[in-house]
C-alpha cells in the first residue's frame, strides 16, 4: 500500500487488476475522448500505460 486515509487507500496495481482498471476508464467515454482521444480502451492499453509509468519513476 502506498497510503491510506479514512475514505480510501492507494495501492500498486497488479496484472490481475488491468481488466477492472479498463472497465473504470471505459465507464466515462467523455473523459476518454477528451484526454486520450479514444472512446474505449482495453486491458492491453492499461498494461502499456502502467509500463510507461514505471519508466518515469
Amino acid at each position: 500500500m502506498i497510503f491510506e486515509t479514512e475514505k480510501f487507500k492507494v495501492e500498486l496495481t497488479h496484472t490481475e487488476d488491468v481488466y477492472e482498471i479498463a472497465q473504470v476508464y471505459n465507464s466515462n467515454k467523455k473523459f476518454l475522448i477528451n484526454h486520450i482521444g479514444k472512446d474505449k480502451i482495453d486491458s492491453n492499453w492499461v498494461v502499456k500505460e502502467l509500463e510507461d509509468m514505471k519508466k518515469i519513476k
